[in-house]
């Protein structure tokens, strides 16, 4: 198991919970009517890789599955 500062970190359970919090997230949402809106980016942040490629191949097809919404290749929320 590795460790950070001589703290344990279990990763499965790290996983499991963050895409539990997804999958939550994502039912809660499906329940809230769709609205118009106009929504204005002040600053946009990118967090990838240098490469820029995902660390898993799959990444990107899972997030689309469990989205609620997908809008100009981004998550809605």
């Amino acid at each position: 198991m590795p460790s950070i500062n001589n703290v344990n970190v279990d990763q499965e359970k790290i996983r499991k919970q963050g895409v539990g919090i997804i999958e939550e997230f994502s039912r809660e949402l499906a329940s809230i009517e769709e609205t118009d809106q106009t929504h204005y980016v002040v600053d946009m942040n990118s967090v990838t890789r240098p490469d820029g490629k995902p660390v898993k191949k799959d990444f990107r097809k899972k997030m689309e599955k469990l989205a609620p919404k997908w809008e100009d290749g981004y998550v809605c929320v």
